[in-house]
């Protein structure tokens, strides 16, 4: 996660890192007011780096993981999570992945 402070307001964005090549890309997570939050910055990283077909993605947020956990496995309890909208795109994006993600 990366947070780009400015005089009248921080930015938060998802960082995507490619251990192999090298290469670091920032993710927008889109949030606004009560979305806006770290946990949201590291979910769009991680739905960024499963969209580019990386299959090992390493993360410190257990809480994310948590979540996504919930998401695949009961969606039914996440129908007013307010982020709810990332959390099914990680799940619609991990259930179509071709191979095992790590």
């Amino acid at each position: 996660m990366v947070a780009a402070i400015s005089k009248n307001a921080v930015k938060l964005l998802g960082q995507v890192s490619t251990t192999s090549t090298g290469n670091s890309e920032l993710v927008e997570p889109n949030g606004a007011g009560t979305t806006n939050t770290i946990g949201r910055a590291e979910m769009a990283a991680m739905a960024a780096a499963i969209a580019h077909s990386h299959n090992h993605v390493a993360t410190d947020s257990l809480t994310s993981l948590h979540q996504i956990r919930k998401q695949l496995l009961y969606p039914e309890k996440h129908r007013h999570h307010v982020q709810g909208d990332i959390l099914k795109i990680l799940s619609a994006t991990i259930r179509n992945f071709q191979s095992l993600i790590k």
